[in-house]
Formats: C-alpha cells, sequence, structure tokens
C-alpha cells in the first residue's frame, strides 16, 4: 500500500494534461489488468512539459519500490515551477481582504 494515493496523484496530473480526459477509457479492465501486471505504465500526454513528464514517469509512474515519497515530490515540483515560470516571474495581482460590514450600514 506504500505510495498509492502518490499514484493517484499522477492520474490527476495526467487528467489535467489531457483537459480532463480519463486515462483509461479507450481500455477494457482486463487490459488495464494485463498492463499493469506486466508493468507497463499511463503515458502522459504529449503537451504534457518535458519536466513534468521526465518526474512523472520516472518517480511516480513505476513500480512500488522505486516510487517517490509525496513530501520529495512536492520539493521536485516547486523547482519545476520555477524553472517553467517566465523571466520575471508571474505577474501577480493584489487581492483585497474583504472584512465584515458592520450593522447597520
Amino acid at each position: 500500500m506504500q505510495n498509492k494515493p502518490l499514484k493517484g496523484w499522477g492520474i490527476t496530473c495526467y487528467e489535467v494534461f489531457a483537459d480532463g480526459l480519463e486515462p483509461f477509457d479507450t481500455f477494457t479492465n482486463a487490459q488495464c489488468k494485463a498492463d499493469i501486471l506486466a508493468g507497463k505504465f499511463l503515458q502522459l500526454p504529449t503537451n504534457t512539459p518535458d519536466a513534468v513528464k521526465k518526474y512523472i514517469s520516472g518517480m511516480i509512474f513505476v513500480e512500488a519500490s522505486r516510487r517517490a515519497a509525496m513530501s520529495e515530490v512536492v520539493f521536485e515540483f516547486e523547482k519545476i515551477v520555477l524553472l517553467e515560470t517566465p523571466a520575471g516571474g508571474p505577474k501577480q495581482k493584489n487581492v483585497k481582504v474583504l472584512k465584515p460590514r458592520p450593522k447597520g450600514k
């Protein structure tokens, strides 16, 4: 049961880069089972950034004994996001914190 939630997170990443498509929609249950038992893992969509694809394919969609811990994944993805951020960083918006209006106004 080690790191199973992490593999589920990897599938969620697949769905994000596949614009919400289900990853196993074209496979039967028997095909999925056969692929998993044969050690074949989900291929990420072609529009997945290379750094993300490389990390997920090499550290998440692998046999359980080689799978990264979630704390490691968070650390690595923070580095990936910094590498993928355009020069000068993203533009930040100031967000007003709404305060409750006093009664009677």
